[in-house]
């Protein structure tokens, strides 16, 4: 229990400073400690290991302490083995061959130091009080034992409270609260150097005040079953292992070691969740996880940490390695792509499918508002090898039980995406699959987010939510029998899937979804309405506020063209007003990066249009987008590997008839292939209220292009049309041939 000292306590209390005699007998060979206020504390440290001489027989009490011996001594009261840490530095100045670089980078690495804002440690410097207090509050969070919540205000009772450094009062406010060091004559003495007698007391009253505080370990505990053999952990974030243990173990403690670092938790309700103070680097040599209980170790092996991507979306997400080898070789084109099974590449993959919840019944449901807790998943995490295999492997008992054959395979733009990123970077790539076949975008939302669209209605006997949408038929949405239909749950894509995996820190999404999101667009439901754009925008700002971290890359696959085709079986949906929509975003959402698909599809024939055989083409764009834009010593630069967004406008006339289009990621320029030379095919402007073809549009500045309408411009579009091709009914693109991502923006003129 925390306490404030108060003046007078803090004047009974044995302080560290000054000398009070007492009786204490000198059990060490050390002739220079004698009998004095700081005997019993070097004998304690001594016999314990703690602390040695400076010689066989001298302890040199007053002198003061350099701050590398104080980690040297938190080390020896770890039990830490200095093997495990040889050879290593990360502070300017300490030497990998210093006779402390050992149990500095110890002390880095385990958040015991940090050393200076300049990088250095200065371990020859004496140690002053203030920070003596700050090694020992950060080594009582690395024993696990709750050091939050110090009162600063505790100082104010002191002469010298104020002198404290702003970054050492929580700190020091800790150690007088709990009687750790003390001051003399109400004076704390910050800014004074600590001496060795000092240090032997600060010690043995730490490491009884650890044996008294030391918590209970739980019995019982389960790990989440995110975690499993061959993972992949998010680089330089923040990591959080989690779990539950049954009610009776509250207030015991789990604890976590992952490199020598370890983690400490509280079971709270039922749950655990440990988070590291340190971060971990990328590294191509596995490690392991180990969570420590009163039961047995629980140890996941062949773990790496590198960069883990969520690929998100609907059946384009779905859409297997398996299907695209098939389709292309339907197609009589499997020499354009054949996917490769290197074993030796630094990938891991995990899939928490919608097809693994699908069933579920009761307030397990999909569409109920239960948040699933735990990954309840079929295969855990899987190597190269473990994806070939599941690749190979003849599904037909599944099919005949009723499970589709690619609910085992892994993701065809999440695969391929990753291997390609592993060509180009020795950065482990990891990807969560996260998939729901033909779902709008509700269905990936949070309750709250869901409950403020609106757009749902519920089943009050089950508590199962749809989506409502209202039926639109034209002679250009063709057959959309799921999409007019109350089959489509919400909600359940974020509460049984994304959920249970929350806590994980990642790099970024790679989202592919929208294609039944056609209706929620302005251009069906008004002009200023909540659109998929705003939905989406307002979608990963959530995520971003509640998974890992907050500081992770969006990006989205532009959706390729859509044809009608005759086959009365053909998958079509008109994907053209949501397109634009996903160009919009760019203006909307910040660290987002659009993939342009314009140039990828044009067989009017295949009567799967809406699952286009392009993934690998989609896939390879989406991979040097991310290696161009993320952490990686990468060549590729942005501005020439993604095709141009649009970015703002500008009206150049009081008539507003005519209006300045500026765009990102132009390479050299932007380029028109129209042949002709007559403008720039595809866009439109909306004026008199009907959209018609833009006939003045031309390229007028490396970024620019200018619009010239008959009338004032309400609206700018590209690429609307759903079977637009590039670049003959499109023919915008970057200096790279990569071309211009559709969008769309009205203006309010009032």
């Amino acid at each position: 229990m925390k306490k404030i000292i108060s003046l007078l306590a803090v004047m009974l209390i044995m302080i560290c400073s000054v000398a009070v005699m007492v009786n204490a007998a000198n059990t060490t060979p050390f002739i220079d400690v004698g009998d004095t206020w700081y005997t019993d504390a070097v004998n304690y440290c001594y016999e314990n290991g703690l602390m040695k001489g400076t010689s066989e027989t001298t302890f040199a009490p007053k002198n003061t302490v350099t701050r590398a011996q104080v980690v040297q001594v938190l080390a020896n009261m770890s039990g830490a083995n200095a093997d495990d840490y040889a050879g290593k530095t990360s502070f300017n100045d300490v030497k990998a061959d210093d006779w402390f670089a050992p149990v500095v980078e110890w002390a880095k690495v385990n958040g015991v130091a940090k050393g200076n804002d300049k990088g250095a440690f200065e371990p020859r410097k004496a140690v002053t009080r203030e920070q003596l207090a700050q090694f020992m509050f950060n080594y009582c969070a690395f024993t696990g034992i709750d050091n939050m919540g110090a009162d600063v205000k505790a100082l104010d009772s002191f002469n010298d409270g104020a002198s404290v450094a702003g970054w050492a009062a929580e700190a020091m406010a800790w150690n007088v609260e709990e009687g750790i060091l003390s001051g003399s004559n109400n004076n704390l003495m910050p800014k004074n150097t600590a001496t060795r007698g000092q240090l032997a007391v600060i010690i043995e009253r730490f490491d009884k005040y650890k044996n008294e505080n030391a918590l209970e370990m739980a019995s019982g505990i389960t790990v989440s079953g995110a975690f499993t053999d061959d993972m992949m952990l998010q680089r330089d974030e923040k990591c959080s292992v989690w779990g539950w243990a049954p009610e009776s173990e509250n207030g015991k403690s789990v604890v976590v070691e992952i490199n020598g670092k370890k983690a400490s938790a509280i079971v709270k309700n039922g749950e655990w969740k440990a988070v590291f103070a340190e971060t971990f680097p990328y590294s191509t040599v596995p490690t392991k996880i180990t969570v420590k209980s009163a039961g047995e170790d629980i140890v996941f092996n062949n773990v790496l940490f590198g960069d883990v991507y969520y690929v998100i979306g609907q059946s384009n997400v779905y859409y297997s390695i398996k299907n695209l080898t098939d389709d292309l070789e339907r197609k009589g084109m499997s020499n354009e792509y054949q996917v490769e099974f290197d074993h030796n590449k630094n990938l891991r993959f995990f899939r928490n499918s919608n097809q693994y919840h699908r069933l579920n019944t009761g307030d397990r449901a999909p569409g109920t508002t239960t948040l699933y807790k735990d990954a309840e998943v079929w295969s855990g995490w899987q190597t190269v090898e473990e994806v070939e295999a599941a690749y190979n492997k003849n599904y037909i008992n599944e099919i005949l039980a009723g499970n589709p054959a690619d609910t085992y395979i892994f993701s065809a733009l999440g695969y391929i995406t990753a291997y390609e990123m592993s060509n180009e970077t020795d950065v482990p790539i990891g990807v969560i699959e996260i998939d729901a076949s033909g779902f709008p975008l509700i269905a990936f939302a949070p309750n709250e987010l869901a409950d403020k669209w609106g757009t749902e209605i519920v089943d009050e006997k089950t508590g199962i939510h749809y989506w409502a949408i209202t039926d639109v038929t034209t002679e250009e949405t063709g057959y959309l029998p799921l999409i007019t239909s109350s089959a489509l749950t919400s909600r359940m894509a974020y509460n049984q899937q994304l959920y249970p995996l929350i806590n994980f820190s990642i790099a970024g999404i790679w989202w592919y979804q929208g294609e039944s999101d056609w209706t929620t667009t302005e251009e069906y439901r008004g002009v200023g309405t909540s659109t998929f754009a705003d939905q989406f925008t307002e979608l990963m700002e959530y995520y971003r506020s509640v998974m890992g971290n907050d500081d992770f890359s969006v990006y989205m696959i532009e959706f390729p063209s859509c044809f009608k085709g005759t086959s009365p079986n053909q998958a079509y949906i008109s994907t053209g007003s949501v397109r634009t929509e996903q160009g919009k975003i760019a203006t909307m959402l910040d660290d987002f990066y659009l993939v342009a698909s314009g140039d990828f599809f044009a067989d009017v024939y295949w009567e799967n249009n809406i699952h286009p055989y392009i993934k690998h083409k989609q896939a390879r764009r989406l991979s040097k987008m991310v290696l161009a834009t993320g952490n990686y010593d990468s060549e590729y630069n942005i501005n020439y590997v993604s095709g141009p967004v649009f970015n703002s406008e500008s009206f150049v006339n009081e008539a507003l008839d005519t209006i300045e289009l500026k765009f990102d990621y132009v390479g050299d320029g932007l380029v028109n292939h129209d042949e002709e030379g007559v403008g720039i095919w595809g866009f439109e402007v909306f004026v008199n209220g009907e959209w018609v073809e833009c006939a003045d549009a031309q390229v007028t500045g490396k970024d620019t292009v200018t619009l010239i309408a008959d009338g004032r411009i309400d609206g700018v579009r590209y690429n609307r049309a759903t079977d637009a091709t590039f670049p003959t009914w499109s023919t915008l693109s970057n200096s790279e041939n990569i071309p211009c991502s559709a969008f769309v923006k009205y203006f309010n003129h009032e």
